[in-house]
């Protein structure tokens, strides 16, 4: 007879596309039951040792060193579980006892856990008993079914529906059998990983008590807590409180536990600076990149939304949301921080979907995965909430992400008010400042047309301004009032027609009642006004040695490589000799805004250069005790402010900024 009925765990395994044979396998590897009553047997020696909680975990791992010492049996009980009551486990003092019992406790869990495992593939009517069974039926069947006569589908042989082939009659009862195990077989699956998930969850909430205990979870002999399945669980159930849309911020403290006890180890808790000599050994990185292997760019955006969202005010539940956000910022710094064995490398490909320093002058900047800039923003919160500082790589690149971001928002204001636009400016300059000098660089020559455009080097938000006529529509109009309004509204059209025209613009504006701010064009007023020019000039050589002083002393300390640094003058007033713009504004305040580039120059010597800005502002009002002429026309100041009391005109700002424009700077270059 031709064909065979037999089938093998590998075909069970194909064909569930998972192995419940491996998972069991290798969660009775990360248990390791045959040593664990020895571990614990070092824990009862460590408590008679320990001065206190803290000092269980180092003294338990001295004890383990010296295992020829040690009898595992005398804490075993006759079920084979550890014995909370066994000398050594009790008697230490109240937190030493708190802590072996639930030391205890999670080593007991783990073997049962085990057990329930085993028995789930191994038992008497485990997964490998029904496997056993099932193929025995396929062969009792085989052998006890008598064959078809040949016909035109061969020997043995049966025609398969609708298929236009045939199957042979050993192969039907093979799929049969190797079915009804498959589908077990994915029973099981999901049976282990319950049982597994279950002992997870018990563990973490063990870890939590312990840490609030001041017992260190990755130190000592027992590793339960740094495994890699429990960074995974950990990671898995933090993504699973994101997704329900209300995360418990108790969950997600307890889920970090691990994360803020091996920076313990790593770094000294008040200052955030690495411990001396403290490296991540080979299971902590392995946690970390596992845990933060399960965790997308999305989901630590989410993370970081929490910060400025209701639960971060929540008095109850604010302070363990904090610890948790802390946590996982902490662990992109463990896992980046060459002091401690990380490095630019390790960053996790979440985080990396965020930062790196964009050189495409397109917007919105780094945005492969189509997130979107609030997401950005919620990455930026996440790690700010970082107890530890980053190291140098990561800083920077952190800080030219806050640009990045600040850039991007500014970008999108578009039509957006006055004050969310002045909101968004200070927040690019001030992300702008923050930047390594370097990253600032690369990223100004990049994107210089986008970021001035965007406010970078606008006039300051704490510019002042006259107050002009006083209070608005306070006061009823004359028949004067409005003669006057008509008189003006001619003057204008003079003043238009003698080449006045951007007197006779801001006039119109005035007249017009709206209030709303005006633009002027600065490099026209530079053209044609002396007295501006010599302004500007006179504010820059006022900084320019300080500017070439700073550019020095940064281009030495990038080692030679191109730096970037912004700089500002601070407001300078000045009367207008134009007699356009002496009509039109009388007088104004100034102030030159730019970024000093330093770079190496063909002989290598330090080369410096300012892009700079010139930005001018007013406000557009009639000052009492003076007279204008417009041509034959003259007007007296008072009458025409008084149009602002009556609501027939209105005072309003006047602000413009030239284009950016280029200037050498010298450079100290000492032989």
């Amino acid at each position: 007879m031709a064909g065979t009925v037999d089938f093998t765990r590998e075909d069970v395994e194909a064909a569930l596309g998972r192995s419940p044979w491996r998972r069991r396998e290798s969660f009775v590897d990360e248990i390791d039951p045959e040593s664990m009553a020895d571990t614990a047997a070092t824990y009862a020696r460590a408590a008679a040792e320990a001065g206190d909680a803290g000092e269980l975990a180092e003294a338990a791992t001295r004890a383990g060193e010296d295992a020829a010492r040690l009898d595992g049996k005398a804490v075993v009980d006759g079920a084979e579980r550890i014995d909370a009551t066994a000398r050594g486990l009790q008697g230490n003092g109240a937190d030493l006892d708190r802590v072996t019992g639930l030391l205890v406790r999670a080593m007991n869990r783990a073997l049962d856990a085990v057990d329930e495992v085993n028995a789930l593939v191994e038992g008497e009517t485990g997964l490998d008993a029904y496997f056993t069974e099932q193929l025995a039926r396929a062969r009792r069947e085989f052998a006890e079914t008598p064959p078809l006569e040949a016909g035109a589908f061969g020997d043995d042989a049966l025609p398969t529906p609708g298929a236009g082939g045939a199957l042979s009659r050993p192969a039907l009862i093979r799929l049969r059998h190797l079915t009804a195990v498959v589908d077990r077989a994915g029973e099981t699956s999901r049976e282990v990983g319950e049982a597994i998930t279950q002992y997870r969850r018990r563990l973490a909430e063990y870890g939590a008590e312990l840490g609030d205990l001041d017992y260190d979870v990755t130190d000592g002999p027992l590793g339960l807590w740094t495994t890699s399945g429990m960074a995974g669980f950990a990671a898995d159930e933090i993504s699973r409180e994101l997704a329900a849309g209300s995360p418990d911020p108790e969950a997600l403290r307890r889920h970090t536990e691990t994360l803020a006890a091996i920076g313990l180890q790593l770094y000294d808790p008040l200052t955030g600076r690495p411990l001396s000599g403290s490296r991540l050994d080979a299971g902590q990185l392995a946690y970390l990149e596992d845990f933060y292997a399960r965790l997308d760019a999305r989901e630590l955006a989410a993370l970081g939304a929490l910060a400025g969202g209701p639960l971060a005010l929540d008095p109850a539940r604010g302070a363990p949301l904090a610890d948790a956000l802390a946590r996982v910022a902490d662990g992109i710094v463990m896992l980046t921080d060459p002091a401690v064995g990380g490095g630019r490398d390790r960053l996790p490909a979440g985080a990396l979907a965020f930062l790196g320093v964009n050189d495409d002058p397109e917007l919105p900047p780094r945005d492969a995965g189509g997130l979107g800039r609030e997401r950005f923003e919620d990455f930026g919160r996440l790690m700010d909430a970082a107890s530890r500082p980053p190291a140098a790589e990561l800083d920077r690149e952190l800080r030219t992400q806050r640009t990045v971001v600040a850039l991007w928002a500014s970008h999108e204001a578009g039509d957006a008010g006055i004050e969310v636009r002045a909101e968004r400016e200070a927040a690019l300059r001030s992300a702008f400042a923050e930047m390594d000098p370097g990253a600032r660089a690369s990223f100004w020559s990049a994107h210089r047309e986008a970021l001035t455009d965007a406010g970078l080097l606008s006039a300051p938000p704490d510019r002042r301004y006259d107050e002009g006529a006083g209070a608005y529509d306070v006061a009823e109009p004359l028949v004067r009032d409005y003669a006057l309004q008509a008189e003006l509204e001619a003057g204008g059209t003079v003043a238009e027609a003698l080449g006045y025209e951007d007197a006779a613009g801001l006039l119109d504006h005035y007249l017009d009642g709206s209030g709303s701010p005006l633009d002027v064009d600065v490099d026209s007023m530079l053209q044609d006004s002396a007295v501006v020019g010599r302004a500007v000039d006179t504010a820059v050589s006022a900084k320019r040695e300080e500017w070439a002083r700073e550019a020095t002393e940064a281009f030495r300390e990038s080692g030679g490589r191109p730096v970037a640094f912004p700089v500002r003058t601070g407001t300078r007033g000045f009367e207008f000799d134009d007699a356009n713009w002496r009509l039109a504004m009388g007088h104004a305040e100034l102030d030159v805004a730019g970024v000093v580039t330093v770079e190496p120059g063909p002989t290598g010597r330090p080369e410096a250069r300012l892009d700079y800005q010139v930005n001018v502002w007013d406000r557009y009002n009639w000052d009492d005790g003076k007279v204008a002429k417009i041509g034959w026309m003259t007007f007296d100041n008072a009458d025409i402010g008084r149009l602002h009391s009556t609501g027939l005109a209105q005072d309003y700002d006047v602000r413009g900024r030239s284009s950016v424009r280029r200037t050498p700077l010298p450079v100290d270059t000492p032989e």
